[in-house]
Order: structure tokens, then sequence, then C-alpha cells
């Protein structure tokens, strides 16, 4: 396993040396507005001092292309480092949004959009390309400069987490940068583009980039028990299947909401016959599910055990907009009648 590791400002991270994909086994886009708020905050700050340059953390990237053209030997991967490069992609489109001066419009977006060049056979695409279930949304509306598009959308419309907090953050960017004089703004994207750094860790071994992450401190949002399990368990699977059950698990994550968390606690009552304290993910790293997966492949259990499970937890939760038969409605609702208790949730399931 070959590893390189570099550091480089972040006018260089968003050019045509990268082209970064989130892959299907990764969580959506996670951050929400307070964390956009303290990077902005953080970043404010340290440009007062644009002399010094600013640590961003690391990325860890896998090499995803090969031998063909210049645009697919650029291809990476990012296991860490989502959540900051969406975010600053949110930041830059902000900035170009409120951005006058023609020139700098233009440099602003070309952080953002590949331009193309036929004569290297480069064609014209986001730097960054997330989710397929998120990455059309996120090239209308943030990628090609549709922020009006963005703001005028009904809750209704969105229709993932992830759209959610793109939006959020989106809007918190915006309400806080707009109040900026053109100067402050122009000297913040500066910073941006100059000051700040990264470190790039690259490598073509998946399961080499996974132990660098576990070995690595990252800034961040901290991953979630889910979110170590969807990628355990979707990296797992042939790479033409990886998709397709990353989508079928994200549909069933944003079915939850914001209850997510605690669905698993409960599962793992089902599958481990097991108790985790909600929030704890070390179960989940020390291998709770790992007597499932060495007799279940990880397929089976996005169709067998995850989809069918959350459902149920609609319906025992009270969620569930359809009707279940009368008299399993009427258990369902004495049993909720008792409070906050939870202990009944995996039997009910």
């Amino acid at each position: 396993m070959a590893i390189d590791a570099y550091e480089i400002r972040l006018g260089k991270v968003f050019s045509t040396d990268y082209r970064f994909i989130i892959p299907s086994f990764q969580r959506p886009y996670s951050w929400r507005r307070e964390n956009m708020l303290e990077l902005i905050g953080d970043l404010e700050d340290a440009a007062r001092t644009p002399e010094r340059p600013y640590f961003l953390g690391s990325l860890i990237l896998v090499k995803s292309g090969g031998n063909g053209s210049r645009a697919q030997e650029r291809q990476y991967q990012v296991i860490d480092g989502q959540q900051r490069l969406t975010s600053l992609s949110i930041l830059i489109a902000v900035l170009r949004d409120l951005e006058t001066d023609e020139e700098l419009l233009r440099d602003l977006d070309a952080l953002l959009l590949e331009q193309g060049n036929k004569l290297q056979g480069i064609k014209a695409e986001p730097r960054l390309t997330l989710r397929e279930k998120d990455a059309g949304f996120f090239r209308e509306y943030v990628q090609e400069n549709n922020l009006e598009g963005l703001f005028a959308l009904k809750d209704t419309e969105l229709t993932s987490n992830a759209q959610r907090n793109i939006y959020e953050n989106t809007r918190a960017a915006y309400d806080e940068f707009c109040n900026r004089s053109t100067e402050e703004r122009r000297a913040f994207a500066r910073y941006l583009v100059d000051g700040v750094c990264m470190i790039i860790v690259s490598t073509d071994d998946l399961a080499g980039a996974h132990r660098i992450f576990n070995v690595m401190n990252v800034r961040g949002l901290p991953l979630t028990a889910q979110d170590m399990l969807k990628a355990k368990a979707i990296s797992s699977l042939p790479p033409a299947d990886r998709d397709d059950y990353g989508k079928r698990w994200d549909d069933a994550i944003d079915l939850l909401g914001e209850s997510a968390e605690p669905f698993f606690d409960t599962l793992i009552t089902i599958i481990d016959h097991g108790d985790i304290g909600h929030g704890d993910s070390s179960p989940f790293a020390a291998g709770a599910f790992d007597r499932y997966f060495n007799t279940h492949p990880a397929n089976e259990f996005v169709g067998t055990v995850l989809e069918p499970y959350a459902h149920a937890w609609l319906h025992v939760t009270r969620q569930a907009q359809d009707q279940l038969p009368e008299p399993v409605s009427e258990a369902i609702q004495t049993l909720c009648d008792y409070g906050d208790a939870t202990e009944w949730y995996p039997a009910a399931m």
C-alpha cells in the first residue's frame, strides 16, 4: 500500500488536480447550522492575521482513477473530509453569489466547477460530487449558482436530511456574509484560498485508508454508531452493488430522521441481544454486529433487517402515517401511554 501525504493550500485543493467523489458507503452530509457558524468564526479569526496560515485538518483519500484519461487519474474517493469539503464549497458559493466583480466571480466559480478542456480530455464537472442521492441537488443549487432557487424551496421539496442541512447551512452562511462589507468578504475569500491549508493523505487501497482514518485525530463531526456500521457494511459489498445498497440504507435512515441513533441502539438489542447507551459508538467499533456479519452478507442486512425494522420503529414510536390493524394499534398506544419507557420496543418490533 503506497501512501502519499503533503500539505497544500485550499486554492490547490479546489483545482484541476483533484476531483473528489463521496462514495456510497459514506454517511450523508451531516453538519448542522452550529457547525457551519463555528467554521466561519474560526476562519474569520484566523483571517485577522493573514500572514499566518491556518491548518484545517486532513483529508484521507483513495485514488480511484486508473491509467485512463487525465480526468480519471485525478479522481479520489473521500474517506474523511466530506463535511469540510461540502461546507467549504457552500462558503465559496455564498461568496460568489455576493460578489459583483466579474473577474473575482469567475475565480470563485472555478473553485467549484471544472471548466473542462477537450484537449486534455477533461469534462466540465463539479470539483466535489456528493453521494448519488444528493449530488444533483448540490450541483444545481450550490455549485451552479442558484442560491435564489435554493432559498425558495419548501421543506417538502427537500427529500433527505442532507438536503435540509445543505439548505440550512447555506442560509446561515449567506446571512453571515451579506452583513459584511465588500472588502471584508474579499479579504476573507483571499485568505480562504491562500491562507488555509490542509494535509492530504492519499492511498490506492480502501482498507488501508480506513486504517489510516482509525489512527488519525481528525477535525470534524464525530462518526456516530450507525455511520461506522454503514461504512463497514456497504464497503464490504462488491463495487457494483455499493451505490444501490448505499441508497437503500440512506432512504431507510431518512425515514427515521432525528430518531436514527436510538433506533440503532434498539437494533443492537434485537440483533446482538445486548444493550448500549444512546450515542455510545464503542460497541459498534468493538464488533457488536460481527456475529451477524460473520454469517450474513451486508446486502441481506439492508433488505431483511434495516429496512423492515426501520418501518417497524416508525409504528412502535407512532411516527408512521399508515394504520395498523386496530387491535395492534391499540396495544401499541397502551404501551406508549406508560411514558418514556422504551424497554418494550425490541419485542414489539
